[in-house]
C-alpha cells in the first residue's frame, strides 16, 4: 500500500516557479493513493508543473487527487499531466481541480489519462478554471478508459476566460473499447465577456456495444465574438443503447458562430436517441451549423430532436442537415424546429433525410421560420421514407419572410418506394408583406401501390409581388387509393401569379381524388394556371374538383386545364368552377377533358364567369 501527500507553496511574491513530479506506485499491484496540493506564485509570474504518475502496473485500486492553483494574480501558467492507472485492470479514480491565472494571463493545460487497460471501473472528475480576468487559455485532454470493457465515468467542468480573450479546448475521449457502460458529462463555458472560442470534441463510446450516455452543455462568448465547435461522436459500434444530449449557446451578443456535428449511433442496430438544442448569435451576426447524423445502420429505434435558433436580431444564417435513420428498417422519428433571423437577413437551410431504407415506420415533423422581418430565404428539403415500404408520415410547416423579401422553397419527397401508407402535410407561407416567392414541389408516393394522402396549403405574397408555384405529384404507380388536397392563394394584393400543376394518380387503377382551390391576385394583376391531371390509367374511380378565382380586381387571366380520367373505363367525375377578372380585363380558358376511353360512367360540371365588368373573354372546351 502506497500513500503520498504533498503540500507545497512556491514563490509567495512574483517570480518563476517550476515543479516536476514523477511518481510510480505499486509496480506489482495493490492499493495506491496520491494527494497533491500545489500553489504556485500567489502574486503572479511564471508557473510550470509537470506530473507523470503510474499507479499499480499489475492492477488493484488506484486513487489520485490533484488540486493546483497557479498565479493568483495573473501571469503565465503551464501544467502537463500524464496519468496511468491499473494497467492490468481494477478500480481507478482521478479527481483534478485546477485554477490558472485568477487575474488573467496565459494558461496552458495538457492532460493524458489512461485508466484500466484491461477493464474494470474508471472514474475521472475534472474541474478547470483558466484566466478569470481574461487572457489566452488552452486545454488539451486525451482520456482512455477501460480498453477491455467495464464501467467508465467522466465529468468535465471547464471555464475559460471569464472576462474574455482567446479560449481553446481539445477533448479526445475513448470509453470501453470492448463494450460496457459509458457515461460522459461535459460543461464548458468559454469567454463570458466575448473574444475567440474554439472547442474540438472527439468521443468514442463502447466500440463493441453496451450502454452509452453523453451530455454536453457548451456556452461560448456570452458577450459576442467568434465561436467554433466541432463535435465527432461514435456510440456503440456493435449496437446497444445510445443517448446524446447537446445544448449549445454561441455568441449571446452576436458575432460569428460555427458548429459542426458528426454523430454515429449503434452501427449494428439498437436504440438511439439524440437531442440537440442550439442558439447562435442572439443579437445577430453570422451563423453556420452543419449536422451529419447516422442512427442504427442495422435497424432498431431512432429518435432525433433538433431545436435551432440562429441570429435572433438578423444577419446571415446557414444550416445543413444530413440524417440517416435505420438503414435496415425499424422505427424512425425526427422533429426539427428551426428559426432563422428573427429580425431579417439571409437564411439558408438544406435538409437531406433518409428514413428506414429497408422499410418500417417513419415520422418527420419540420417547423421552419425564416426572416420574420423580411430578407432572403432559401430552403431545400430532400426526404426519402421507407425505400422498401411501410408507413410514412411527413408534416412540414414553413414561414418565409413575414415582412416581405425573396423566398425560395424546393421540396423533393419520396415515400414508400415499395408500397405501404404515405401521408404528407405541407403548410407554406411566403412573404406576408409581398416580394418574390418561388415554390417547387416534387412528390412521389407509393411507387408499388398502397394508400397515398397529400395536403398542401400555400400562401404567397399576402401584400402582392411575384409568385411562382410548380407542383409535380405521382401517387401509387401500381394502383391503390390516392388523395390530394391543394389550397393555394397567390398575391392577395395583386401582382404576378404563376401556378403549374402536374398530377398522376394510380397508374394501374384504383381510387383517385383531387381537390384544388386556387385564388390568384385578389387585387388584380397577371394570373397564369396550368393544370395537367391523369387519374387511373387502368380504370377505377376518379374524382376532380377545381375552384379557381383569378384577378378579383381585373387584369390578365389565363387557365389551361388538361384532364384524363380512367383510360380503361370506370367512373369519372369532374367539377370545375372558374371566375376570371371580376372587374374586367382579358380572360382566357382552355379545357381539354377525356373521360373513360374504354366506357363507363362520366360526369362533368363546368361553371365559368369571365370579366364581370367587361373586357375580352376567350373559352375553348374540348371534352
Amino acid at each position: 500500500t502506497s500513500s503520498l501527500q504533498s503540500n507545497g507553496a512556491q514563490t509567495v511574491a512574483w517570480g518563476t516557479s517550476s515543479l516536476q513530479l514523477d511518481v510510480t506506485q505499486n509496480k506489482a499491484g495493490g492499493t495506491s493513493s496520491l494527494q497533491l496540493d500545489v500553489t504556485q506564485n500567489k502574486a503572479g509570474g511564471t508557473s510550470s508543473l509537470q506530473l507523470d504518475v503510474t499507479q499499480n502496473k499489475a492492477g488493484g485500486t488506484s486513487s489520485l487527487q490533484l488540486d493546483v492553483t497557479q498565479n493568483k494574480a495573473g501571469g503565465t501558467s503551464s501544467l502537463q499531466l500524464d496519468v496511468t492507472q491499473n494497467k492490468a485492470g481494477g478500480t481507478s479514480s482521478l479527481q483534478l481541480d485546477v485554477t490558472q491565472n485568477k487575474a488573467g494571463g496565459t494558461s496552458s493545460l495538457q492532460l493524458d489519462v489512461t485508466q484500466n487497460k484491461a477493464g474494470g471501473t474508471s472514474s475521472l472528475q475534472l474541474d478547470v478554471t483558466q484566466n478569470k480576468a481574461g487572457g489566452t487559455s488552452s486545454l488539451q485532454l486525451d482520456v482512455t478508459q477501460n480498453k477491455a470493457g467495464g464501467t467508465s465515468s467522466l465529468q468535465l467542468d471547464v471555464t475559460q476566460n471569464k472576462a474574455g480573450g482567446t479560449s481553446s479546448l481539445q477533448l479526445d475521449v475513448t470509453q470501453n473499447k470492448a463494450g460496457g457502460t459509458s457515461s460522459l458529462q461535459l460543461d464548458v463555458t468559454q469567454n463570458k465577456a466575448g473574444g475567440t472560442s474554439s472547442l474540438q470534441l472527439d468521443v468514442t463510446q463502447n466500440k463493441a456495444g453496451g450502454t452509452s450516455s453523453l451530455q454536453l452543455d457548451v456556452t461560448q462568448n456570452k458577450a459576442g465574438g467568434t465561436s467554433s465547435l466541432q463535435l465527432d461522436v461514435t456510440q456503440n459500434k456493435a449496437g446497444g443503447t445510445s443517448s446524446l444530449q447537446l445544448d449549445v449557446t454561441q455568441n449571446k451578443a452576436g458575432g460569428t458562430s460555427s458548429l459542426q456535428l458528426d454523430v454515429t449511433q449503434n452501427k449494428a442496430g439498437g436504440t438511439s436517441s439524440l437531442q440537440l438544442d442550439v442558439t447562435q448569435n442572439k443579437a445577430g451576426g453570422t451563423s453556420s451549423l452543419q449536422l451529419d447524423v447516422t442512427q442504427n445502420k442495422a435497424g432498431g429505434t431512432s429518435s432525433l430532436q433538433l431545436d435551432v435558433t440562429q441570429n435572433k436580431a438578423g444577419g446571415t444564417s446557414s444550416l445543413q442537415l444530413d440524417v440517416t435513420q435505420n438503414k435496415a428498417g425499424g422505427t424512425s422519428s425526427l422533429q426539427l424546429d428551426v428559426t432563422q433571423n428573427k429580425a431579417g437577413g439571409t437564411s439558408s437551410l438544406q435538409l437531406d433525410v433518409t428514413q428506414n431504407k429497408a422499410g418500417g415506420t417513419s415520422s418527420l415533423q419540420l417547423d421552419v421560420t425564416q426572416n420574420k422581418a423580411g430578407g432572403t430565404s432559401s430552403l431545400q428539403l430532400d426526404v426519402t421514407q421507407n425505400k422498401a415500404g411501410g408507413t410514412s408520415s411527413l408534416q412540414l410547416d414553413v414561414t418565409q419572410n413575414k415582412a416581405g423579401g425573396t423566398s425560395s422553397l424546393q421540396l423533393d419527397v419520396t415515400q414508400n418506394k415499395a408500397g405501404g401508407t404515405s401521408s404528407l402535410q405541407l403548410d407554406v407561407t411566403q412573404n406576408k408583406a409581398g416580394g418574390t416567392s418561388s415554390l417547387q414541389l416534387d412528390v412521389t408516393q407509393n411507387k408499388a401501390g398502397g394508400t397515398s394522402s397529400l395536403q398542401l396549403d400555400v400562401t404567397q405574397n399576402k401584400a402582392g409581388g411575384t409568385s411562382s408555384l410548380q407542383l409535380d405529384v405521382t401517387q401509387n404507380k401500381a394502383g391503390g387509393t390516392s388523395s390530394l388536397q391543394l389550397d393555394v392563394t397567390q398575391n392577395k394584393a395583386g401582382g404576378t401569379s404563376s401556378l403549374q400543376l402536374d398530377v398522376t394518380q394510380n397508374k394501374a387503377g384504383g381510387t383517385s381524388s383531387l381537390q384544388l382551390d386556387v385564388t390568384q391576385n385578389k387585387a388584380g394583376g397577371t394570373s397564369s394556371l396550368q393544370l395537367d391531371v391523369t387519374q387511373n390509367k387502368a380504370g377505377g374511380t376518379s374524382s376532380l374538383q377545381l375552384d379557381v378565382t383569378q384577378n378579383k380586381a381585373g387584369g390578365t387571366s389565363s387557365l389551361q386545364l388538361d384532364v384524363t380520367q380512367n383510360k380503361a373505363g370506370g367512373t369519372s367525375s369532374l367539377q370545375l368552377d372558374v371566375t376570371q377578372n371580376k372587374a374586367g380585363g382579358t380572360s382566357s380558358l382552355q379545357l381539354d377533358v377525356t373521360q373513360n376511353k374504354a366506357g363507363g360512367t362520366s360526369s362533368l360540371q363546368l361553371d365559368v364567369t369571365q370579366n364581370k365588368a367587361g373586357g375580352t373573354s376567350s373559352l375553348q372546351l374540348d371534352v
